[in-house]
């Protein structure tokens, strides 16, 4: 008989499937959790329908950078998970403007460099990195941001000189690998 397993195998009247259910029992002397990820693999992963309504000679030009057949996706699912990402992106064009005006910031000159920023920062990092992530500001830093300056009755030449030289060094911290892993080292996770 082998050695007990800290885990139980539940069955799940809700879907018929079995599930694992962590019991430790007296009798086993180690009790970190062991996982088999290669258990149901093939369960989970279904095969993708890659029909598409695009012509070859599209995925033909697109293939070389965004390599599109090799994720096993199509050009209709990627711009519909785009467009999905762009509409749950909204939200930063009224907030962060609305924010900044309370420290002196012209509304429409915010909505502009809010919706370039994080254009520009879409398409390098899709570039780059070939990855689809939403580059934008985070509203949390907005509004730190409007509120340490009004604090301290800042105008926006100093709210523009701090976001420059934060993002210098976080260009920096990013480029130079060992600052990177001495900075992911200091700060504590949680």
């Amino acid at each position: 008989m082998s050695q007990a397993s800290p885990y139980d195998a539940v069955h799940n009247p809700l879907n018929g499937e079995e599930t694992v259910e962590i019991k430790l029992h007296d009798d086993v002397e180690h009790q970190e959790p062991v996982v088999d990820t290669t258990a149901h693999e093939d369960e989970y992963h279904e095969e993708v329908d890659l029909t598409t309504r695009f012509p070859e000679w599209v995925y033909n030009y697109l293939e070389p950078v965004f390599k599109i057949r090799a994720r096993k996706t199509t050009i209709e699912l990627e711009f519909f998970c785009g467009v999905i990402q762009f509409i749950s992106c909204l939200y930063v064009l009224p907030v962060v403007p609305e924010q900044m005006a309370r420290v002196g910031y012209e509304s429409t000159g915010t909505i502009i460099a809010t919706a370039l920023t994080c254009a520009v920062g879409c398409i390098i990092s899709g570039f780059l990195t070939n990855t689809p992530f939403i580059v934008a500001p985070p509203t949390s830093v907005s509004i730190f941001l409007a509120v340490s300056m009004q604090q301290r009755n800042l105008g926006p030449n100093y709210g523009n000189s701090a976001v420059i030289a934060s993002g210098f060094c976080l260009m920096v911290i990013g480029a130079i690998p060992w600052i990177a892993r001495f900075v992911t080292k200091v700060i504590e996770v949680s």
